[in-house]
C-alpha cells in the first residue's frame, strides 16, 4: 500500500530493480525484459580507426594506451554472466557495476578508482505524451572508455559517426573527451525535449482559456509528470559536473575541462528552463481552477434567475389553482388571459430588474 500522501505514480518512479533483502554488495538484479547485450568496439588513433561488433565469445580487447583509445560499448543489461566477464576483464568494482546495472539510478559524476564514472539519463518525447527515459553509463580512464546503454539502440550514434569521419579534436584527443562527447551527445539531446514540451504548453494555455474542460486536468498532470522527470535528469548532472571541474581530476584534462563546462552550462540552461516551465504550469493549474470555478458559477447564475423567475409564477399558478368556490374572477371570461398577462408582466419585470442591476447581460458602468 502507498504511504499516505504518495501518489502511486511517484513510487513507480522510484522503484528499482534491486536484489533481495540482505544479499552480497554487488548482486545484480537483472529485470526479465531486459534486453541482451550487445558489444561494439571501436579503437581509433589519429591515424587509424576500426570498428566491430563482438560476438559473446571472442575475447575483450585490451587497451594500449597512450597508442589509441579503446570504447567497449555495450548495449543492454540482460546478461549478468557477461557484464561480470566485461567487469573483471577491466577491473570495474562490483559496486559501479551495481550501479551501471541497476537501473534507474540517479545521474551522478564520480570517481571509482582508477575509472570516472558518469551516469546520465536519456530521454525521448514519446508519441503518448510521457518521456521515454534510458540510463546511459560511462567509465573512462587511461586509453579506456566503457559505456552501458539500457537499451540496444544506438542514442550515440553521433559519436560513432564523428569518430568515423574524424572530424573535431576527438581522434587527436584522450579517452577524456570522448566521454565528454558522450556526456554531451545525451544532454544535447534535452533540447528537443524541451522545445516539444514548451510548444504543448502553449497550446495546453490556449485550451485552458478557452474551453476550461475537466479533461485538461489529465493532460496537465501528464506535463507535470515530464517535467518532474526532466528535473531529475538534468540536476544531479550538473552538481556532479561541478563537483568534477572543481575537483581537478586527473583524468580528465584541461583542455576537456573547458568542453566540459560547456556541458555544464547546457544542464544549468536547461534547468533554468524547467524551472520556469514549473512555474509556468502552476499558473496553468491556478488559472484551469478558475476558469472551471467561474464557469460553475455562470451555471449557477442561470440556474439561480431561471428559479427566481418561475418562482412568483408557481406562486400565482397554485394561488388559482386551489378549488374555492368564492374565489374573485372565478367565473370571469377574462380571468385566464388577465392572469397570463401577470405571470408575463412578472417575468418581465424580474429580467428587466436584473438588467438594470447589471446581473443579466454587460455590467452597467
Amino acid at each position: 500500500m502507498a504511504a499516505p500522501g504518495t501518489s502511486p505514480y511517484t513510487l513507480r518512479m522510484f522503484r528499482r530493480l534491486l536484489p533481495a533483502v540482505g544479499a552480497r554488495p554487488g548482486t545484480l538484479a537483472i529485470g526479465d525484459g531486459a534486453p541482451k547485450p550487445e558489444v561494439h568496439v571501436v579503437v581509433y588513433s589519429a591515424e587509424e580507426h576500426s570498428s566491430r561488433a563482438l560476438a559473446p565469445t571472442d575475447e575483450l580487447p585490451v587497451p594500449r594506451p597512450p597508442d589509441s583509445i579503446t570504447w567497449l560499448d555495450v548495449r543492454g543489461l540482460g546478461d549478468a554472466p557477461l557484464l561480470r566477464r566485461v567487469a573483471e576483464a577491466y577491473g570495474i568494482h562490483p559496486l559501479t557495476l551495481e550501479a551501471l546495472v541497476h537501473v534507474p539510478h540517479r545521474p551522478a559524476v564520480e570517481a571509482r578508482g582508477d575509472f570516472h564514472l558518469f551516469i546520465v539519463r536519456a530521454l525521448r518525447d514519446s508519441q503518448s505524451g510521457d518521456l521515454s527515459l534510458s540510463q546511459v553509463g560511462v567509465l573512462v580512464s587511461a586509453g579506456l572508455v566503457l559505456t552501458f546503454q539500457e537499451r540496444q539502440e544506438d542514442l550515440l550514434a553521433p559519436v560513432r559517426q564523428r569518430l568515423e569521419e574524424g572530424r573535431g579534436p576527438m581522434r587527436r584527443s584522450g579517452a577524456d573527451y570522448l566521454a565528454y562527447s558522450i556526456v554531451d551527445t545525451v544532454v544535447d539531446g534535452y533540447y528537443p525535449v524541451v522545445e516539444a514540451l514548451g510548444t504543448r504548453m502553449d497550446a495546453l494555455e490556449d485550451e485552458v482559456l478557452e474551453s476550461g474542460d475537466d479533461a485538461l486536468l489529465g493532460q496537465l498532470t501528464q506535463m507535470r509528470r515530464n517535467l518532474l522527470q526532466l528535473r531529475r535528469a538534468v540536476w544531479p548532472l550538473r552538481d556532479g559536473l561541478n563537483a568534477l571541474l572543481r575537483s581537478g581530476a586527473t583524468n580528465v584534462s584541461q583542455e576537456t575541462s573547458v568542453y566540459l563546462r560547456d556541458t555544464r552550462d547546457h544542464c544549468v540552461q536547461v534547468a533554468d528552463i524547467t524551472e520556469m516551465y514549473r512555474d509556468f504550469l502552476n499558473g496553468l493549474f491556478d488559472t484551469h481552477l478558475a476558469v472551471s470555478g467561474n464557469r460553475a458559477n455562470e451555471i449557477m447564475k442561470v440556474l439561480t434567475m431561471m428559479a427566481s423567475i418561475f418562482i412568483p409564477l408557481s406562486f400565482l399558478a397554485g394561488v388559482y389553482g386551489m378549488n374555492f368556490e368564492n374565489m374573485p374572477e372565478l367565473r370571469s371570461p377574462w380571468a385566464y388571459p388577465i392572469l397570463l398577462s401577470v405571470m408575463v408582466a412578472t417575468g418581465a419585470g424580474i429580467l428587466l430588474y436584473y438588467r438594470r442591476k447589471g446581473w443579466l447581460g454587460r455590467r452597467r458602468r
